[in-house]
C-alpha cells in the first residue's frame, strides 16, 4: 500500500493565483498602518508622560530630584533621541535615572542639560506647558 493515495491534483489558475497575492499584500499593508499608528500613540503618551514630569519638575522650588517615575518618563522619551543604543530598563531607580538625566549636561560638553533638550525636542513653554507640537 502506497501513501500516495491522499495526495489529490489541485489546480489554481493565473487568476485566482494574482487574487490571493493582491488579498496577501492588502492584508500586509492593513496591519503595517495599525502598527504604525499604535507605535505613533505610544510615542505621543510617551512625550506627554514626559512634558507632564517636566511640569511637576518646574513647579518645584530649588534644586530638586525627581521622582522615579517622573525621571523615567522624560528618560523614555530623550534617551531615544539624545542616545539610542542605551536602553531605559538600565535606569529603574531615581538616583540611576537622575544621575543619567544630569550626564546629558556632560555629553554635551556643559552646552546643554535635560531640561534645554526636553524644551527643544518636545515643545515645551519656559513654564512647562506644552506648545504647538
Amino acid at each position: 500500500t502506497s501513501k500516495l493515495y491522499n495526495l489529490g491534483i489541485q489546480l489554481a489558475t493565473v487568476p485566482v493565483i494574482t487574487a490571493v497575492g493582491k488579498l496577501r499584500i492588502k492584508n500586509i499593508t492593513k496591519k503595517k498602518a495599525e502598527q504604525a499608528k499604535l507605535k505613533s500613540d505610544r510615542e505621543i503618551a510617551i512625550k506627554l508622560e514626559a512634558v507632564e514630569a517636566f511640569g511637576k519638575f518646574s513647579k518645584q522650588q530649588g534644586d530638586s530630584q525627581l521622582s522615579a517615575k517622573d525621571a523615567k518618563s522624560i528618560l523614555k522619551y530623550l534617551l531615544p533621541i539624545l542616545a539610542p543604543g542605551e536602553k531605559i530598563s538600565d535606569y529603574n531607580t531615581s538616583p540611576k535615572a537622575n544621575a543619567r538625566l544630569n550626564k546629558i549636561a556632560q555629553d554635551g560638553d556643559g552646552k546643554t542639560s535635560w531640561e534645554i533638550e526636553l524644551k527643544n525636542h518636545a515643545d515645551i513653554d519656559d513654564d512647562g506647558a506644552e506648545g504647538a507640537a
